[in-house]
């Protein structure tokens, strides 16, 4: 992806914390790595995620997606239960909570990423505060919702006659912020349930432990995906699943790890947790 934000704009201030959505687009912009395929891992309580591939995303997301043909993604669809997120004494953090469709992994060129969710915002020796989030790498909307700790978050990212259409639902305290843009150029062959940092140059904040998908959220259909006309939980489409462990940049510390997806006849919800906030 093709990104040309001047980093040297950021400053730590109430404006900027409003402008944060327009700075997302960069978390897609860092390396990217692979591992071997690993199949039908189970855990004891029966969590499954068959067929994935595991990625070691560098400063950028973790959480379970999907790659699939070019063109095929059409939506996606997330929930989450938002976390306790504890700001630093010292230096400015942030965590984002999002759904996501995108052309290319993680460190590949890419002139879109197309995002819904909440961030978390922690001025040094604040307080969080957390926001809506819409848009993609060029134009971003919507900064009036303001959930709290403990809400239940809805997001999808919708395509129809040629228009993205982004929304986000507080379900907990009913609020919602919707907006549309056009998806021309848009290559579509991944989505994803993901909690990602902000910047490149913003330490990941520590939300402890977040929860995702309709097991926990009771929000029906949510980290599913549909690709063509066909619409299926995020873990059921089989070798086409990828599962994102964030990394610093270094890939030498492990910032954030997703669980395994389960229960099996569920494939869709999983918890993500926080483990260092970098670099």
């Amino acid at each position: 992806m093709t990104l040309k934000l001047t980093y040297a704009l950021i400053a730590i201030s109430l404006v900027c914390i409003m402008s944060m959505p327009s700075l997302l687009a960069v978390a897609a912009s860092s390396a990217y790595s692979a591992s071997a395929n690993s199949s039908n891992q189970a855990t004891s309580s029966g969590a499954v995620a068959p067929d994935y591939t595991t990625v070691h995303c560098l400063d950028c997301w973790a959480g379970w997606g999907i790659k699939v043909p070019l063109h095929a993604v059409s939506a996606v669809y997330g929930s989450w239960i938002l976390p306790t997120v504890t700001c630093s004494s010292t230096v400015y953090t942030q965590v984002d909570f999002l759904a996501g469709i995108d052309k290319a992994p993680p460190g590949a060129s890419s002139p879109d990423f197309e995002y819904a969710g909440v961030a978390a915002v922690c001025p040094a020796g604040g307080v969080v505060s957390f926001y809506g989030l819409e848009g993609n790498n060029s134009i971003s909307s919507g900064s009036s919702l303001t959930p709290v700790v403990g809400d239940v978050i809805y997001a999808s990212i919708v395509l129809s006659s040629g228009m993205f259409t982004y929304t986000v639902k507080d379900i907990t305290h009913p609020a919602s912020v919707t907006f549309s843009t056009s998806a021309s150029g848009a290559t579509r062959d991944y989505a994803e349930c993901i909690v990602t940092m902000a910047l490149t140059t913003i330490p990941l904040a520590k939300f402890g432990v977040t929860s995702f998908g309709q097991y926990y959220t009771d929000q029906k259909a949510t980290c599913y995906a549909k690709v063509g006309t066909l619409l299926k939980p995020i873990g059921g489409f089989g070798a086409h699943v990828i599962k994102y462990i964030l990394y610093n940049s270094a890939n030498a510390v492990v910032l954030a790890t997703p669980s395994l997806i389960g229960p099996p006849a569920d494939k869709s919800s999983f918890k993500i947790k926080w483990l260092a906030s970098g670099p």
